[in-house]
């Protein structure tokens, strides 16, 4: 299966889906313009995805702002990856947030509370930039949480 790659713009995230490594990145500001057409194709991927999945699949979010109509769909890409803990395999959530964005941290929980999926929270410094991909990749590659919480 092929990677899925968006590059940041001014309203959309990074995303980086990598089937191979069983890594998914969104980082940056979500605001798309057009939600359905920004959120479709990477639903799709994931559902295609799901059908084979690794043994172990994390996805960080390291967003500093999202809109209104972003948590539907970024609850759909949840629920979908709540499917291949239905299949025994073993799926992580990293929720990356400012440390004074209380609005951003709650929304992690709130996604935590609805999902079954373990999510852990990391806080980086305020006013930093989305994380750069390598960084993501080092969440996302099983770093342990002391060290990410001592880094972050």
């Amino acid at each position: 299966m092929e990677q899925y790659f968006c590059e940041w713009t001014d309203d959309t995230p990074l995303i980086l889906m990598d089937a191979n490594k069983g890594v998914f990145l969104i980082s940056g500001k979500c605001i798309p313009k057009e939600p359905i057409e920004f959120f479709t194709p990477i639903i799709e991927w994931v559902e295609r995805y799901v059908q084979k999945p690794n043994d172990d699949t994390r996805l960080v979010f390291d967003l500093n702002y999202f809109n209104v109509a972003s948590p539907r769909y970024i609850m759909r890409i949840i629920n979908q990856l709540h499917l291949i803990l239905e299949q025994g395999k073993s799926v992580s959530i990293y929720w990356i947030h400012e440390q004074n964005d209380l609005d951003l941290k709650e929304a992690g929980l709130d996604f935590a509370g609805i999902s079954k999926i373990p999510f852990a929270f990391f806080e980086k410094p305020n006013n930093e930039d989305p994380l750069e991909v390598n960084k993501l990749l080092a969440y996302a590659d099983g770093l342990d949480n002391a060290y990410l919480l001592q880094n972050y």
